[in-house]
C-alpha cells in the first residue's frame, strides 16, 4: 500500500505525543486547580464534538472518580437542549481540535450575555475563535492532521487526562512517563505498519457487520475506532459499551457478525473476555484487542501501555484495520468525500 497523508498522520503519532508531553505547561492550570479546591466552581462541564468528545471521556472519568461534580455532554446537545447546565459558577471545558467547529463557536457566542465562571479551551489551534473566547487555553501541540483525526486524537487523550489529574491533585510525572512509554510502544508497532495491515486483512477481512466494544476509558477507543473506520475507510462500524451489547444487540450474533472487544483496564477484563467467548459460542466472529494473545480468542494485538498511556495505545490497531479494509475494498484511505477536516456548519 502506498503512503498517503492519512498513513503519514498515523505514523507520526509517536513523535506528536512526545511533543505533547514536552509542551504540557502545568502552570496554565495552577489557578484553576486552586479555585476548584476552594469551591469557586459548582461543576465542571466537558463538551466537544466527534473525536474531541470521545477523547475527553477518560478525563471525565478521572474527575468523576475523584468525587468532583462533572458533566460530559456533546456540544450540539448542550447548545440546543441543555444550556441550563451552564451556570455562573461553571467551569466550562470545551474540547475542539480545530477551535472553530461550528457548535463550539456557536456555544461560546451564546454565552456572551451570561458567561460561566471560566471557559477552558483544549485545542490544537491556540489562535482559533474558541481560544480567543476562553480564559485559559490548553494546546495539544499535535501539529496539523492532514486527514482523519490521528495525532490530534491521541494528544487530546494525553492533554485532557494530564489536566484532569492536575485538577485532582495527582502527580504528573508518572503519567507523563506513561505517555512517553506509550509513544515508544506505538513507534515499535508502526515500524512494521504494512505487515500489520497485511496481518489484519488476512485475519479480520472485510466484516459483514462490525461492532466494537469497550468499557470505562476504553469506550473512548471504541467510539473513535468506529468513527475512524467510517470516516477513513468508508466502512460502517458500530460502537457500544460492552454492557450495552448484553442488553439486546447480542441477539445479532450469527456468522455475519464480527465483534471486536477491547481488553481495557484490569478490573473489568474478565467481563470483556466473557463477552468475546460468548460471541464465539453463539456462532459469531470475535477479536480481542490486547497487548498479548488470550487463549482461545483471535487476537488484534495493540502496543503495550500502562496508566493513562494504555488508552492512547488502544487506537493503533483500529487505525491499521482501517488501512487493511481499504486495501481490500480499493477505497483511498482517509480521503474526504462529503465533508472536510473542520466541520463549519451544523
Amino acid at each position: 500500500m502506498e503512503k498517503n497523508p492519512f498513513i503519514d498522520d498515523i505514523l507520526s503519532q509517536p513523535e506528536a505525543l512526545r511533543q505533547c508531553v514536552s509542551g504540557y505547561d502545568p502552570t496554565l492550570l495552577q489557578d484553576i486547580a486552586k479555585d476548584l479546591k476552594a469551591g469557586r466552581f459548582d461543576r465542571i462541564l466537558l463538551t466537544g464534538m466527534g473525536s474531541s468528545t470521545f477523547g475527553s471521556y477518560p478525563a471525565w472519568l478521572h474527575l468523576a472518580q475523584a468525587g468532583l461534580p462533572t458533566w460530559w455532554v456533546e456540544t450540539g446537545e448542550l447548545l440546543h437542549y441543555t444550556p441550563q447546565l451552564i451556570t455562573p459558577r461553571t467551569l466550562l471545558w470545551v474540547i475542539s481540535q480545530s477551535g472553530q467547529t461550528a457548535e463550539a463557536v456557536s456555544l461560546v457566542d451564546s454565552l456572551k450575555s451570561s458567561p460561566p465562571a471560566l471557559i477552558l479551551a483544549a485545542t490544537n489551534e491556540p489562535g482559533s475563535p474558541l481560544a480567543a473566547a476562553s480564559g485559559c487555553v490548553l494546546p495539544f501541540n499535535a501539529g496539523r492532521d492532514f486527514s482523519v483525526g490521528t495525532r490530534t486524537y491521541t494528544n487530546t487523550l494525553a492533554v485532557t487526562q494530564l489536566a484532569a489529574l492536575q485538577m485532582t491533585g495527582s502527580p504528573l510525572d508518572p503519567a507523563q512517563n506513561d505517555l512517553l512509554a506509550a509513544a515508544s510502544a506505538m513507534q515499535a508497532y508502526f515500524d512494521g505498519w504494512q505487515e500489520q495491515v497485511d496481518r489484519l486483512a488476512h485475519a479480520v477481512g472485510v466484516p459483514q457487520r462490525l461492532i466494537i466494544l469497550g468499557r470505562g476509558d476504553s469506550w473512548a477507543t471504541a467510539q473513535t475506532a468506529a468513527l475512524v473506520l467510517k470516516e477513513g475507510a468508508k466502512f460502517h462500524a458500530e460502537s457500544l459499551t460492552a454492557g450495552q451489547f448484553r442488553h439486546g444487540p447480542i441477539e445479532l450474533t450469527d456468522p455475519r457478525l464480527t465483534v471486536i472487544a477491547i481488553e481495557g483496564d484490569a478490573e473489568n477484563r474478565s467481563l470483556n473476555l466473557g463477552i468475546s467467548r460468548d460471541v464465539l459460542r453463539f456462532g459469531g466472529r470475535a477479536f480481542y484487542v490486547s497487548p498479548q494473545p488470550q487463549e482461545g480468542l483471535p487476537a488484534m494485538l495493540q502496543p503495550r501501555g500502562s496508566g493513562i498511556g494504555r488508552v492512547v495505545c488502544e487506537i493503533a490497531p483500529f487505525q491499521i484495520l482501517a488501512l487493511a479494509i481499504c486495501q481490500q475494498t480499493g477505497v483511498a484511505p482517509g480521503i474526504f468525500l462529503h465533508a472536510g477536516k473542520v466541520v463549519l456548519s451544523e
